[in-house]
């Protein structure tokens, strides 16, 4: 499972950098510094969201995951119970 996700996000990873440079950069959307980091944070959303067969219960709990790890627990709270 975990390769299976690993060469997920890495083929999207690297098709968003690609995008990034040949459309984003030149049209002002993204900034030539921040490329990477836009490329890894679109592929990490695109491949969570194939991770949980694009379903929203499954979506919500990534995400009330997410902020409980940076110690944001009302808020986790508040998305698992939304």
């Amino acid at each position: 499972m975990l390769k299976k996700f690993q060469e997920a996000l890495a083929k999207r990873y690297e098709g968003q950098l690609k995008y990034n440079y040949e459309e984003n950069i030149p049209r002002g959307i993204v900034k030539a510094g921040d490329a990477e980091k836009h490329a890894l944070e679109v592929a990490l959303v695109s491949t969570i969201g194939e991770y949980v067969h694009w379903e929203p219960e499954g979506a919500r709990e990534i995400a009330a995951n997410i902020v409980e790890d940076v110690n944001f627990h009302d808020l986790a709270k508040a998305i698992r119970e939304f």
